[in-house]
């Protein structure tokens, strides 16, 4: 008996297959799509080298992946006010405050008390996520009010994951949502969409409350 969560997997993939033909075709004739990073591995082997040098990137880099590509294009792993003001000139459409979980350059300064400099320096319209050290509803909040529009949440879904499988995972979006429930409460708020600076951001001196 097939199951009915495999019978409406199986539509949705046959009406994504029917509605996107030369996607179809392509993988039919020549395989499933390969990362390109694999691809062209200066080795030759099909191995993707992370610790392969970045120095060849700059500024020049973005600008040939803006041109070739029409999609959204969102930049992450953006720590400075300035590099953030020139990728936004160069027609990014969105910037992703993020030091990589620290796991990247361990002494780099926090994600988070780059984000407001951020976000100062490329307005206030300008679409901005953020990640790293995102542990709970009250980060959620803060990263709000510090000029973020957007989370991502790394760390603990993955440890909700790995102890408790789909359980896990629904049980921390609650803990999250009930902690930033929680945290608006706190700060004399009942919708996250009405997190502004003012519950950070004394404007009388203009200090962060950190």
């Amino acid at each position: 008996m097939v199951s009915p969560t495999l019978l409406r997997l199986v539509q949705n993939n046959f009406f994504d297959f029917a509605t996107h033909p030369t996607w179809s075709l392509s993988t039919l004739l020549s395989g499933i799509p390969k990362p390109m990073n694999y691809v062209t591995s200066k080795s030759g082997d099909g191995i993707f080298k992370r610790k392969e040098s970045r120095g060849s990137t700059d500024w020049d880099t973005l600008k040939r992946v803006r041109d070739k590509w029409k999609g959204k294009l969102i930049i992450k792993g953006v720590m400075s006010p300035d590099d953030a003001t020139k990728i936004k000139v160069a027609g990014a459409d969105a910037i992703q405050v993020s030091n990589h979980g620290g796991r990247q350059l361990d002494s780099a300064t926090a994600a988070i008390n780059m984000l407001p400099l951020i976000r100062k320096s490329v307005g206030s319209d300008f679409p901005l996520i953020f990640d790293s050290g995102i542990r709970s509803g009250s980060d959620i909040v803060r990263a709000l009010a510090f000029g973020a529009d957007y989370t991502m949440i790394g760390r603990p879904v993955m440890y909700a994951m790995g102890a408790d499988g789909r359980k896990g995972l629904r049980r921390i979006v609650e803990i999250i949502k009930e902690e930033a429930s929680t945290t608006l409460g706190l700060v004399g708020l009942n919708d996250i969409n009405d997190v502004t600076s003012n519950i950070v951001i004394d404007n009388t001196l203009n200090k962060v409350n950190y």
